[in-house]
C-alpha cells in the first residue's frame, strides 16, 4: 500500500469518525451506571433502554430523557390501574392504601415531568432533585401496604417504576 493511499484512508476514517454524531452505547452506559449505583440492575437497564429504538443512537443526555420517559410511561400505567383496583377490592384498608398510592403516583408523575424539563434544559442538579423525589415515591406506596400488614397489589409496578427511575437518576447524575 502506498503512503499516500494510507494517509488518504486515515484522513477518511478520522473525518468520518469526527463528523458522525456522538452517541452513548447502551451497554457502556448501563455498565457505568450499574457500577456507580448499587440499585441499578445492569440487565434491567439494558433491556429497558433497548425497548426504545431511539436509544440506539442517543447520546447520554438522550438516554437520560429516554429512561425518564420510560419511568413516566410505567408510572402513568400504574396510576391508571389503581382506580380499577379500588373498585375491585372489598377491604376498606386496602382501598385506603390504594388511594394513598394514587396520590403518590400523581406526585411521582409531576416530579418526572419536572425532571424531564430540567434534563432537556441541562439543569441537571434540578433534574437530580426531582428524580430523587420521584424515586422515593414507589417505596412510599409499598410502605403504605407494609405498615398495615396488607399484601401489596402494586409490588411489581412499584419495583419497575422505581428501577426505571433509578436508571434515569443514575444516567442524569453522570451528566453533572
Amino acid at each position: 500500500m502506498s503512503l499516500s493511499l494510507a494517509i488518504s484512508i486515515l484522513i477518511l476514517i478520522s473525518t468520518t469518525t469526527l463528523s458522525s454524531p456522538s452517541h452513548a452505547s447502551i451497554e457502556t452506559t448501563c455498565m457505568a451506571v450499574a457500577n456507580s449505583s448499587p440499585n441499578v440492575n445492569y440487565d434491567f437497564c439494558l433491556t429497558s433502554l433497548q425497548a426504545d429504538p431511539q436509544s440506539r443512537h442517543a447520546d447520554t443526555k438522550g438516554l437520560a430523557v429516554i429512561s425518564t420517559n420510560l419511568s413516566s410511561v410505567n408510572a402513568t400505567a400504574t396510576k391508571a390501574k389503581i382506580p380499577k383496583l379500588v373498585a375491585k377490592v372489598k377491604d376498606q384498608d386496602t382501598k385506603e392504601i390504594l388511594k394513598t398510592c394514587l396520590s403518590v403516583y400523581k406526585d411521582l408523575l409531576d416530579n418526572l415531568k419536572e425532571s424531564l424539563s430540567a434534563i432537556q434544559s441541562e439543569s441537571y442538579s434540578d433534574a437530580i432533585t426531582y428524580l430523587s423525589a420521584a424515586l422515593a415515591q414507589p417505596e412510599t406506596c409499598e410502605d403504605s401496604f407494609s405498615e398495615r400488614s396488607v399484601e401489596s397489589l402494586l409490588a411489581k409496578e412499584d419495583k419497575d417504576v422505581g428501577g426505571l427511575t433509578e436508571i434515569a437518576l443514575a444516567i442524569t447524575s453522570s451528566l453533572k
